[in-house]
């Protein structure tokens, strides 16, 4: 998959009690995600790749533009859903890029044993990030970890997601474990709403989603991670 055009992306800190006033408006008002369960969540695992500079995590500190992330990411520890994406971000507009990978490629790709996984012509994608773990060394840094509730708007693709109890695991060889312990990322109470659409958000839909405390954030889950990451380790040296 390639959404073939970048996307605006609009992130919020705020609390349990805002996000359930902001989901009682939009129920009425967007539909749930088909993928969601019954309770109209899933679970998401990302393990985000790296160089050893660390060059994405730092271009997010600095606030290079445009700057990619490369992930792959799973659904409620389902080995049959495996993707990998490469995120591009560029002065605030996001695009996704994303093609499907087998178990027995994530396991490659995760022990840093890329040479195993062939190259494919139908999978472009795979292509080039078998070039960019060569040139610039990529390997797993870490994984996180949320329970993401989704609406949907037909109109501009528009999508509203609330992330809840954003976590971080340093094992990456733990992606399937259903027990995998994680730290929390955010202080306790504290999740994240996403809005993101194509190129106009309705002001209904706008203002179903105001409070008096929303506050916009350029939050990015894997740069909050790698920064806790980095903190262990600090503290497991001293």
């Amino acid at each position: 998959m390639d959404s073939g055009q970048f996307r605006n992306e609009l992130k919020y800190l705020c609390s349990g009690e805002e996000l359930s006033v902001i989901g009682a408006r939009l129920s009425v008002l967007m539909e749930r995600d088909a993928h969601a369960g019954a309770d109209g969540a899933y679970e998401v695992r990302s393990i985000y790749f790296d160089d050893p500079a660390g060059s994405a995590a730092k271009e997010n500190e600095d606030g290079t533009s445009p700057r990619e992330k490369w992930r792959i990411r799973a659904y409620n520890c389902d080995p049959s859903r495996i993707s990998l994406e490469c995120k591009k971000k560029d002065h605030g507009l996001i695009r996704k890029s994303a093609c499907a990978l087998s178990e027995a490629e994530l396991e490659a790709f995760c022990a840093g044993e890329d040479g195993s996984v062939s190259y494919d012509a139908a999978r472009p994608l795979l292509n080039r990030f078998l070039v960019e773990m060569k040139i610039r060394r990529l390997r797993p840094a870490l994984i996180v970890r949320y329970d993401r509730t989704p609406y949907v708007f037909p109109a501009d693709e528009i999508r509203v997601t609330f992330d809840r109890q954003i976590s971080t695991s340093a094992e990456t060889e733990d992606f399937f474990r259903k027990d995998m312990p994680v730290r929390p990322v955010l202080p306790g109470g504290m999740h994240l709403l996403e809005v993101k659409f194509n190129t106009f958000l309705p002001p209904h839909l706008a203002r179903a989603m105001q409070t008096e405390d929303l506050r916009q954030t350029t939050f990015s889950k894997y740069y909050l991670s790698r920064i806790y990451d980095q903190r262990r380790r600090e503290l497991t040296w001293m």
